[in-house]
C-alpha cells in the first residue's frame, strides 16, 4: 500500500477512536435545585439541606451526590443518587427507579 494510503487509512482510524459518545457534565453540582413543585434543596461539598430542610453530609463529588432520606422526612431510608446533567439540569434518583429532573434555582433580581 503506497504511504498516501496508509497515512489516510491511519488518519480514519484516528479520527473513528476520537468519536465517542460523552456525557458533558458541567462545572459542579453544588448550589440550590429547585423543582418544579416550588421545592428546593442545596448542595456544598458533602453540606446538604434536604427539600425539608434537614441538614445532613451526603456523598459527593463535582457531579454527584447521594444520601439517604433521614428519619422523619417523606421517604425516610431510602437512598436518593443524583447526577449532573449540565448546568442547570439535575437528575435525582431514588432506589424505586424514579427519576426527576431539578432545575438550578434562579437567582431573584431586585
Amino acid at each position: 500500500m503506497p504511504i498516501v494510503g496508509r497515512l489516510g487509512l491511519l488518519l480514519g482510524v484516528m479520527a473513528l477512536g476520537s468519536v465517542q459518545p460523552s456525557v458533558v457534565r458541567a462545572d459542579t453540582i453544588d448550589g440550590q435545585w429547585c423543582s418544579k413543585d416550588g421545592r428546593s434543596f442545596s448542595i456544598d461539598g458533602p453540606k446538604f439541606v434536604t427539600p425539608g430542610e434537614k441538614r445532613l453530609d451526603g456523598d459527593y463529588d463535582r457531579h454527584g451526590f447521594a444520601y439517604t432520606v433521614p428519619a422523619g422526612g417523606a421517604g425516610a431510608g431510602t437512598r436518593v443518587d443524583m447526577d449532573l446533567i449540565d448546568d442547570y439540569t439535575l437528575n435525582v434518583r431514588t432506589t424505586d427507579g424514579a427519576v426527576k429532573i431539578w432545575q438550578r434555582c434562579r437567582r431573584l433580581s431586585s
